[in-house]
């Protein structure tokens, strides 16, 4: 946006008139698109000629009436129909405002009659009223509603919304509004709100939650209605899910987001590059063509020349799974685009400026024209990686794009002193493609950059029974899971050869190869051991000893009567084998995070008596059982230890802590089994003192 004071005509882009043409088909018209930033309103104050101010002129370059023809389009006052009439027409709305018939837009849209004449091609525009708009008493008859239909809300908010989240809004991929929510149920407004800052009569501020990109109206974050106030407190008579088995710490790192989204249906940018020029197919404005967007694979995606191929109603179908990233505390699902694109910087490396769009749009209009003659060094760039799109990577390649900016800004009259023109991707800058030095606003872990768009997805939910964990903690803690190893961009075009950077998941949060391996090991392998393996052996030592039961006792025939040190060992090994199953299952279901992790503690305390009770039972002096001692106390140390510090919070630690853990319980449990098996079926060697046989 322009400055509302220049110096000169290139120092305005985009001026608040523009603004409104090309943006206010999604704006309900009232602030900046009604008053300029004097407070002024903006078709009064043109037409007043003690102002001066003359229709399509300089203005003096005043951002806010520079080019500007407002006496003869009026302004868009607020439009309260946009959303509260069923039926709005948005398209013809948004045709008035292209035809710079601002004043008009509303009765187009409302329906109340149809708009002959265009202020754009000099012509005054005319009403033909519907006179079965009206009732007799000249009144309008407007079926208005207090609550808004979903429609009306996705006639601004579905198109974008598919283009940087992948949001498709539809009943195939959303369980609420498969159910019959609308929109105004999460984001509510008024007397209906639960938050105080939008709570009243007559507030008109609607909830919102709480987007990384979203910088407009932070006061309000976190406004609306949360999954829990509907699925832990009950509201709207949801169902309460019950989380069974799901580990209390999960509920409170994890957002119900990264579990109830674990996958987009609908194709989204995940790189915008505004080097080079695109000549992709259909793209209507010139402008936009210093725009190439790729998708979620990298591979080019002409966004805005399918923009009215794949409607809102029939978005692009691309299968792929969100980043997972730290924000304010919790791992939500995100979008993160990341960016490249020509700067301005200081001496101490803190950004500026940008060229503007419409000068490197005239750039490459230039060169095109005439390569050999414009900048010819942008000639250079070509494309390395065979994707079908020039990019910007080789260091000649960065060195023509950065020359041939600067000596076009300069000949536009564009002041660069104590400036130096770089180019930006990530985190980084340079101006030869050699040297590269971090910009002096290092992104947060969920951002590529701090110069362009995060979005959290927090719409398309799915129903449980497609959540991650629905099939069990391998669903995340697998060998193959996306949760973990799912791919992240590091860094777009690399190298001379172009190619992309690919991380995993687990490095953008925090846990190494390690962890995540030992993870997998824990609940593929060892979890499954220990629950169902151990109750295996002790249901197959039931059998021993049910077999062997006719001869436990001398003398009683056939009955099943078993001796008392015999009771003894089979109560031993029930604590053994099923005791620390039921406690850890147990402290799973507990909704406290610390008697979740007690119960693991309380496991390996309950292994080391049996193990302890074993020893006093076998033998009466230590040294002839030092070697199982000495195995027992090796896996205690891992057992324990582990139970103590799985109160840590790191995330990379708890992992190799759990599988120590649960390879020392698995370790105690089964000897205590061959123990007991040995005693029972006699299998040991007797010793020479018969006390201790």
């Amino acid at each position: 946006m322009a400055r509302k004071e220049n110096s000169s005509a290139r120092e305005i882009d985009l001026s608040s008139f523009e603004f409104v043409q090309n943006c206010g088909g999604c704006h309900p018209g009232g602030g900046p698109a009604e008053y300029d930033r004097n407070g002024n309103r903006y078709d009064l104050f043109a037409q007043d000629p003690n102002n001066g101010i003359v229709s399509g002129g300089d203005n003096n370059f005043d951002g806010d009436y520079f080019k500007a023809r407002w006496a003869e389009s009026g302004v868009l006052e607020a439009d309260c129909l946009i959303c509260h009439l069923p039926g709005y027409d948005h398209k013809a709305r948004r045709k008035q405002i292209q035809d710079l018939n601002f004043r008009w837009a509303a009765t187009a849209g409302a329906g109340f009659g149809v708009i002959k004449g265009s202020v754009a091609k000099g012509e005054k525009p005319e009403i033909s009223y519907q006179v079965d708009a009206f009732l007799p008493d000249g009144k309008v008859a407007l079926p208005i509603v207090r609550e808004i239909p979903v429609r009306n809300c996705l006639q601004c908010h579905q198109e974008p919304d598919w283009k940087k989240k992948g949001a498709s809004y539809s009943h195939r991929t959303d369980v609420h509004l498969r159910a019959g929510l609308k929109c105004v149920d999460c984001h509510v407004t008024g007397r209906n709100a639960p938050d105080s800052r939008i709570h009243g009569r007559e507030m008109h501020q609607i909830g919102k939650g709480d987007d990384p990109t979203g910088l407009v109206r932070n006061d309000l974050d976190n406004t609306m209605r949360t999954c829990e106030d509907c699925h832990l407190k009950g509201e709207f008579r949801a169902k309460i899910p019950a989380h069974r088995g799901f580990p209390p710490r999960h509920l409170e790192k994890i957002a119900c987001l990264t579990c109830h989204v674990p996958q987009r249906q609908v194709k989204a940018a995940l790189l915008q590059d505004s080097t080079v020029f695109n000549a992709a197919p259909r793209i209507p404005a010139a402008g936009k063509r210093i725009w190439t967007f790729y998708g979620p694979d990298m591979k080019p995606w002409n966004l805005y020349g399918e923009a009215d191929t794949f409607t809102a109603e029939r978005q692009p179908l691309f299968l792929f799974e969100p980043v997972r990233s730290w924000y304010k505390g919790k791992i939500y699902p995100m979008n993160r685009i990341e960016s490249i694109w020509i700067a301005m910087v200081d001496r101490q490396g803190n950004v500026t400026g940008q060229p503007y769009m419409k000068d490197l749009a005239a750039l490459w209009n230039e060169h095109r024209k005439d390569p050999e003659k414009n900048w010819p060094a942008l000639s250079e760039i070509r494309d390395d990686n065979g994707d079908g799109v020039p990019e910007v990577n080789r260091a000649t390649e960065i060195q023509a794009l950065v020359e041939a900016v600067k000596a076009f800004l300069a000949k536009a009259g564009e002041p660069l002193a104590d400036r130096e023109v770089v180019l930006v991707s990530g985190p980084r800058y340079t101006a030869d493609g050699i040297t590269w030095r971090d910009l002096n606003v290092q992104p947060e872990p969920w951002q590529y950059t701090p110069y362009s768009s995060v979005f959290k997805l927090s719409h398309d939910i799915l129903p449980a029974r497609s959540a991650l964990g629905a099939g069990g903690c391998t669903d995340c803690h697998g060998t193959d899971t996306g949760f973990w190893n799912n791919p992240v961009m590091a860094k777009a075009f690399n190298g001379d050869s172009a190619e992309t950077v690919w991380t995993t998941n687990a490095r953008l949060l925090g846990v190494s190869e390690m962890g995540v391996t030992m993870g997998a090991v824990r609940h593929e392998l060892l979890e499954p051991v220990l629950f169902y393996g151990m109750l295996a052996a002790f249901a197959l030592l039931i059998m021993v000893i049910l077999a062997k039961g006719i001869e436990l006792v001398p003398g009683r025939g056939t009955t099943l009567a078993i001796e008392p040190d015999t009771r003894i060992m089979l109560a031993i090994l029930g604590t053994a084998a099923i005791g620390p199953g039921i406690i850890l299952i147990g402290g799973h279901i507990l909704s406290s995070r610390a008697m979740g992790m007690l119960g693991l503690f309380h496991q390996g305390v309950a292994i080391l008596l049996v193990a302890a009770l074993l020893w006093a039972w076998m033998t009466g002096k230590i040294p002839r059982t030092f070697p199982v001692i000495l195995a027992c106390a090796g896996i205690f140390f891992m057992t324990v230890t582990g139970g103590i510090l799985m109160f840590s919070n790191s995330t990379n630690l708890r992992q190799i802590i759990f599988t120590l853990h649960d390879m020392g319980a698995i370790g105690l449990c089964g000897l205590a089994a061959v123990i007991i098996a040995a005693r029972i079926l006699r299998i040991h060697k007797p010793h020479k003192d018969k006390e201790n046989t």
